[in-house]
């Protein structure tokens, strides 16, 4: 063979070898990626999920200190309370 037919040979191979063999990271599980693009599109899909997790997040706690919020002032009205009765009770007993 020629040096312009081993050439095309090799290059037909290389093509042929790399679009049987997704690229993919190590360690990652047969199939899970096709190809580079597909790894791409997998992790912007999971950063997008991660920020919707992140601001449901920030939103509960928000909601959780506006409750607290809400029963540390309940109970300081019922403390109030309390004692206006206590003073009531010890001015009765008198």
């Amino acid at each position: 063979m020629s040096d312009d037919a081993n050439s095309k040979k090799r290059k037909l191979e290389e093509v042929t070898n790399n679009d049987s063999e997704p690229k993919t990271p190590p360690g990652t599980p047969p199939g899970t990626f096709k190809n580079d693009e597909d790894e791409l599109v997998s992790k912007a899909h999971y950063d997008s999920l991660i920020a919707v997790q992140e601001e449901v997040i920030q939103k509960m706690k928000k909601d959780i200190n506006t409750i607290i919020e809400g029963y540390k002032s309940k109970i300081t009205s019922l403390k109030k309370e309390n004692q206006e009765l206590k003073d009531k009770l010890k001015q009765s007993s008198k």
